[in-house]
């Protein structure tokens, strides 16, 4: 297997309308050559036509055509590794790393000589429409990708009820494996839907959380302004208590974002990869859906060329006609055991593939879930600890302020004066502070010298 690596994001051609981002793609062996996203897009494309029913992983969507975000430093790192990844799946795979377009890829250089290699390797076989229209769609939007396959077996539908009325279609040896896939690729595109939806919606509610927690700081801040003004420095206490809670806030609020960052690149970055993957599965048979209408298609063509040779012989036509449908029945014969071949490999790449991107399916979920309960272990124990720091304040202050609003400003009695008969609640849970009891039962003040209470 070859090692191979994507590195070294270039912009080409700045402050230009031609302006581009290459990357460097590198194997062990020495070989280098450099290629922009629309290249690999461009062999996404050559290896579903070289090597249909392979499950190919689906490279990075375009993602935004806005100048300003397209050469985004943090985009170009995100993009760099989920090629780096594709390239890697790729190369991983015993067929697909050597399908004839991955020669011209990894060793031409960019320019004429990369583009001369794609056109040759185009020519000896062309991308067919559905591909282009799968890559197109699977590479520009997320929601677009679990129902590409659905418009393409639709249309293959159409095309077979035009063609082959109510016949069957024709099917493998292994057939009976088929509709237990379908079943299982279809309930699994469903809940992956349905957790990309949640993962989104968690890293939605992460970001409002910080935003909110920063608007907390926001009034307490002005309210120390106010409240030092009118009271000078005689309330240390609460102007720290005000300013801590300030500090706390921004505190919180940039220990959320960063959480935010992390869920968002070790959580929902991979749920979104799994959807593809699953995505990569239903496109995979697709393929083979196509291959079968193909070669039913053919067949039923094939059984029409002999209706027809068959009638134009009862009805004695000239032997011009005849040996024209003789021949067209012969080419159909030789182009049918094509198609039953194609379509017979195609079936045994797919359920080959699909032995192995099933538990690497479930080993996927298994690295989502484990990476974001590190990520909110991580978080909690820090958030814990800026709560922790603030709690101090706000007891210092809250064992005072009982008196300070009893005086309207005055200065504590001594310490060793009896306590003041107080005819408030808040005089006496107070007092009763320093004591730890509960503020909702306060015991009685202690009598003075006199027997009084």
């Amino acid at each position: 297997m070859v090692q191979i690596t994507v590195s070294d994001p270039r912009i080409e051609q700045p402050e230009t309308r031609h302006t581009f981002t290459s990357y460097l793609v590198s194997t062990k062996e020495g070989n280098s050559v450099r290629r922009r996203y629309s290249d690999f897009r461009w062999l996404y494309q050559r290896l579903q036509t070289e090597v249909p029913g392979a499950i190919i992983p689906i490279i990075p969507h375009t993602r935004t055509l806005m100048s300003t975000k397209k050469f985004n430093l943090e985009l170009i790192e995100e993009r760099r590794r989920d090629l780096q990844e594709f390239l890697v799946a790729v190369t991983k795979h015993a067929e697909l790393c050597r399908a004839p377009s991955m020669t011209p890829f990894m060793l031409l250089d960019l320019g004429k000589s990369f583009d001369d290699g794609k056109t040759k390797v185009e020519q000896s076989m062309p991308t067919t429409s559905e591909v282009m229209k799968w890559a197109e769609e699977v590479t520009n939007t997320e929601a677009s990708k679990a129902s590409v396959a659905r418009k393409g077996i639709g249309r293959i539908f159409a095309k077979i009820r035009l063609s082959a009325g109510a016949q069957q279609l024709l099917t493998t040896e292994d057939e009976s494996q088929i509709p237990g896939l379908y079943a299982y690729i279809a309930e699994v595109s469903r809940q992956a839907k349905a957790l990309v939806k949640a993962s989104d919606s968690l890293l939605k509610s992460t970001l409002n959380s910080a935003d909110a927690h920063h608007e907390i700081g926001v009034p307490i801040g002005l309210w120390k302004t106010t409240y030092m003004q009118q009271n000078g420095n005689q309330d240390d206490d609460v102007g720290n208590m005000m300013e801590g809670i300030c500090h706390f806030s921004d505190e919180i609020s940039i220990l959320l974002r960063k959480k935010h960052k992390e869920e968002e690149f070790l959580f929902a970055h991979n749920v979104h990869k799994l959807a593809n993957s699953v995505s990569a599965f239903e496109i995979a048979l697709s393929q083979r859906k196509k291959a079968q209408v193909d070669c039913t298609h053919c067949n039923n063509t094939m059984l029409e060329k002999n209706a027809a040779l068959e009638k134009a012989q009862k009805n004695l036509k000239p032997p011009e006609v005849t040996d024209k449908l003789n021949c067209e029945r012969v080419e159909l014969e030789s182009r049918i055991e094509i198609e039953k071949e194609r379509f017979d490999q195609i079936t045994k790449r797919l359920l080959k593939d699909a032995d192995k991107y099933k538990p690497r399916l479930v080993q996927m979920v298994k690295e989502c879930f484990l990476m974001f309960a590190k990520a909110q272990i991580s978080y909690t124990t820090r958030i814990n600890e800026a709560y922790q720091r603030m709690l101090p304040l706000l007891e210092e202050v809250g064992s005072d302020d009982g008196e300070k609003s009893e005086d309207s400003g005055s200065h504590h009695p001594p310490s060793d004066s009896p306590p003041r008969q107080v005819g408030s609640d808040d005089g006496e849970k107070s007092e009763d502070t320093s004591s730890n009891h509960p503020p909702s039962y306060p015991p009685p003040p202690p009598p003075n010298d006199d027997g009084e209470s």
